[in-house]
């Protein structure tokens, strides 16, 4: 009896899984392209061209509209429409309209974004905590945003406030580091 109990399990447990791949394999032959993987809970696609989404339910959530679009990482996505970047959440809503030229993966949840020839910041809930007015920018391992402007180089924290002048020359990323730290530690 127990046999039999554990062969009819493993009997229907393999039709479920034949039925689940058989939608799999319909749902692929829709698009030109799919991802290989879920990212949290969002599936990749193209078709013809354009760039969507589906979930675990290989619905889709996001029809191919986008020129370009990344993975999921940490619930939000980089799309690209009409030559400009913007993020949508996995429910496809746009948390920030495709307005910027470049947004990419900073640290965390931050991301940096470029906006003509500025650089600035924005969290993955797509409020801009720095405004894309440096030349460039970088995360330091305290948490701490390296800032250039203007040839010149200072630290802000992630709402925009500055915790160290802008007062020293960047002659080399070298150089400029040590006197950063250097002064971070005189004003202790």
């Amino acid at each position: 009896m127990r046999a039999f109990t554990i062969t009819l399990l493993l009997a229907l447990s393999g039709y479920s899984y034949s039925f689940a791949q058989k939608d799999k394999e319909k749902e692929k032959k829709q698009y030109d392209q799919v991802d290989r993987y879920f990212y949290n809970g969002m599936l990749l696609v193209a078709s013809g061209g354009k760039f969507g989404y589906l979930n675990t339910a290989f619905e889709e959530v996001v029809p191919p509209r986008y020129d370009d679009a990344q993975t999921f990482y940490r619930m939000v996505a980089i799309v690209k429409a009409g030559g400009k970047y913007g993020m949508i959440n996995t429910q496809g809503v746009e948390i920030i309209p495709p307005v910027y030229d470049q947004i990419k993966h900073l640290k965390g949840d931050l991301f940096l974004i470029r906006k003509e020839d500025g650089y600035g910041i924005v969290d993955r809930t797509g409020t801009e905590l720095v405004a894309p007015e440096f030349e460039s920018i970088r995360c330091t391992k305290a948490g701490l945003l390296e800032v250039k402007r203007n040839n010149r180089v200072f630290m802000i924290d992630r709402q925009g406030q500055q915790i160290i002048p802008l007062q020293y020359v960047l002659t080399s990323k070298k150089a400029a580091n040590y006197w950063l730290f250097k002064t971070m530690s005189w004003a202790k």
